[in-house]
């Protein structure tokens, strides 16, 4: 028995050094897959930064954008709101001053990639923006004149704006009191104007709700809303920027009740009723009621 105990000593000493080198073998092949996956991402951070893209070869000359404003909504019916009124639409009057298009994806849009095969598995975190959150990005065009219109009218060319080529993906849009052009008489200080009437089973009520400057003023201090969805496009040449109004989110939230019964003669939304407060809080400030899209 004796003489076999340098045997299995033997034969220890050699399983040992046989999960050693597994497991040296094992850690350098990690190590190994890492470096190439850090190498990789280098070299694709690299390659995105060195302006080859196709958008931002575009980028740059100047091009002239043509404006049309119209409504996102079939006015000549009647809208039905979340409160059960059947609305329709008698004006639909807007004062803008300017309008505004970026590069940076709107705030339903924005957000980072999800993480990649390799960031899994070495546990890098990938921060997503979270809701609301909205970077401009670059300014990419405006449209610097007033003016004012129905919506019920149809659809209204606005003055020309200004733009360079390359990717546009959301807007702001700016109103302005005191109106200016062709329905400044009747706006006057308001920014928006909506006449119509609403029914409801036997109740009707003709009304007239308007939205001030005070009322529109976004928490950085801008008369309007910004991070409007703007159909992304890379624009390469001149063509028309389309802004469409869905007056049916103004109204959505609106429970007409609070609006004295009245058939014949428009009856102003009570100030500080529930009423004028879903009109503008949930209604003309929302971001949902704009969008744009550009036409070669």
């Amino acid at each position: 028995m004796m003489r076999d105990e340098p045997a299995r000593h033997l034969r220890k000493i050699t399983a040992m050094k046989a999960k050693s080198f597994s497991f040296s073998l094992l850690l350098g092949l990690v190590s190994t897959t890492a470096w190439l996956a850090l190498s990789l991402g280098a070299v694709s951070l690299a390659s995105s930064g060195c302006g080859d893209s196709a958008e931002e070869k575009t980028a740059g000359k100047r091009v002239t954008l043509r404006t049309r404003v119209e409504s996102a909504d079939d006015l000549s019916k009647p809208t039905l709101n979340a409160r059960g009124w059947s609305v329709t639409w008698s004006r639909v009057l807007v004062s803008v001053s300017s309008l505004y298009y970026y590069d940076g994806a709107p705030p339903s849009l924005a957000r980072l990639p999800s993480p990649s095969l390799w960031q899994r598995w070495f546990g890098i975190s990938v921060a997503h923006a979270h809701p609301g959150h909205y970077q401009a990005g670059n300014a990419m065009g405006q449209m610097l004149t007033a003016a004012s219109f129905d919506l019920v009218s149809g659809p209204t060319d606005l003055a020309e704006g200004e733009g360079v080529t390359g990717p546009y993906r959301s807007a702001s849009l700016l109103f302005g009191s005191p109106a200016q052009g062709q329905m400044a008489a009747v706006l006057g200080s308001n920014v928006i104007l909506v006449e119509g009437t609403a029914t409801r089973e036997q109740e009707i009520r003709v009304f007239r709700a308007r939205a001030t400057a005070a009322d529109v003023t976004n928490a950085s201090g801008t008369v309007g809303v910004d991070g409007c969805v703007f159909d992304e496009a890379t624009i390469n040449d001149n063509g028309t920027v389309v802004v469409r109004f869905s007056p049916s989110v103004w109204i959505d939230q609106v429970d007409f009740t609070d609006v004295p019964a009245s058939s014949d003669t428009p009856v102003e939304f009570p100030a500080g009723s529930a009423a004028q407060q879903a009109f503008t809080l949930l209604g003309v400030t929302r971001a949902s009621a704009y969008s744009f899209a550009f036409e070669p």
